[in-house]
Protein backbone atom coordinates (compact mmCIF):
# COMPACT_ATOMS: atom_id res chain seq x y z
CA UNK A 1 0.00 0.00 0.00
CA UNK A 2 2.79 2.41 0.85
CA UNK A 3 4.42 1.84 -2.55
CA UNK A 4 1.10 2.27 -4.36
CA UNK A 5 0.50 5.55 -2.52
CA UNK A 6 3.99 6.80 -3.43
CA UNK A 7 3.40 5.90 -7.08
CA UNK A 8 -0.04 7.53 -6.97
CA UNK A 9 1.43 10.68 -5.48
CA UNK A 10 4.00 10.90 -8.29
CA UNK A 11 1.48 10.25 -11.08
CA UNK A 12 -1.12 12.62 -9.67
CA UNK A 13 1.44 15.33 -8.98
CA UNK A 14 2.64 15.15 -12.58
CA UNK A 15 -0.95 15.84 -13.62
CA UNK A 16 -1.28 18.78 -11.21
CA UNK A 17 -3.39 16.86 -8.69
CA UNK A 18 -2.71 16.78 -4.96
CA UNK A 19 -2.87 13.51 -3.02
CA UNK A 20 -3.87 13.53 0.63
CA UNK A 21 -3.06 10.16 2.18
CA UNK A 22 -2.10 8.64 5.52
CA UNK A 23 1.55 8.82 6.45
CA UNK A 24 3.03 6.65 7.66
CA UNK A 25 0.97 3.76 6.36
CA UNK A 26 0.30 1.22 9.11
CA UNK A 27 1.65 -2.27 8.69
CA UNK A 28 -1.03 -4.57 7.30
CA UNK A 29 -1.15 -8.31 6.59
CA UNK A 30 0.40 -9.06 3.17
CA UNK A 31 -2.79 -9.98 1.29
CA UNK A 32 -4.67 -6.97 2.68
CA UNK A 33 -1.78 -4.66 1.80
CA UNK A 34 -1.67 -6.06 -1.75
CA UNK A 35 -5.42 -5.65 -2.34
CA UNK A 36 -5.50 -2.11 -0.98
CA UNK A 37 -2.49 -1.23 -3.14
CA UNK A 38 -4.36 -2.50 -6.18
CA UNK A 39 -7.40 -0.40 -5.24
CA UNK A 40 -5.24 2.73 -4.95
CA UNK A 41 -3.66 2.06 -8.37
CA UNK A 42 -7.10 1.58 -9.98
CA UNK A 43 -8.51 4.69 -8.32
CA UNK A 44 -5.49 6.71 -9.46
CA UNK A 45 -5.90 5.52 -13.04
CA UNK A 46 -9.62 6.34 -13.02
CA UNK A 47 -8.99 9.76 -11.52
CA UNK A 48 -6.35 10.61 -14.12
CA UNK A 49 -8.45 9.36 -17.04
CA UNK A 50 -11.90 10.56 -16.11
CA UNK A 51 -12.32 12.99 -13.23
CA UNK A 52 -10.21 16.08 -13.82
CA UNK A 53 -9.75 16.26 -10.05
CA UNK A 54 -7.48 18.76 -8.32
CA UNK A 55 -7.36 16.79 -5.05
CA UNK A 56 -7.60 13.08 -4.23
CA UNK A 57 -8.05 11.95 -0.63
CA UNK A 58 -7.26 8.45 0.61
CA UNK A 59 -8.53 7.49 4.06
CA UNK A 60 -7.64 4.30 5.87
CA UNK A 61 -9.59 3.01 8.87
CA UNK A 62 -9.00 0.02 11.11
CA UNK A 63 -11.33 -1.57 13.62
CA UNK A 64 -10.40 -4.91 15.18
CA UNK A 65 -9.94 -7.28 12.23
CA UNK A 66 -11.37 -4.94 9.57
CA UNK A 67 -9.62 -2.41 7.35
CA UNK A 68 -11.45 0.17 5.28
CA UNK A 69 -10.10 2.25 2.42
CA UNK A 70 -11.94 5.23 0.96
CA UNK A 71 -10.76 7.18 -2.06
CA UNK A 72 -12.53 10.41 -2.97
CA UNK A 73 -11.75 13.24 -5.35
CA UNK A 74 -13.15 16.65 -6.20
CA UNK A 75 -13.50 15.96 -9.90
CA UNK A 76 -16.59 15.73 -11.99
CA UNK A 77 -18.94 12.87 -11.23
CA UNK A 78 -21.05 10.68 -13.50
Amino acid sequence: LALALAEARAALSAAGTTLRAPSPVPELPGPVDAVLGWVVREATTNTLRHSGARTVTVELSRAAEEVGLTVTDDGRGP
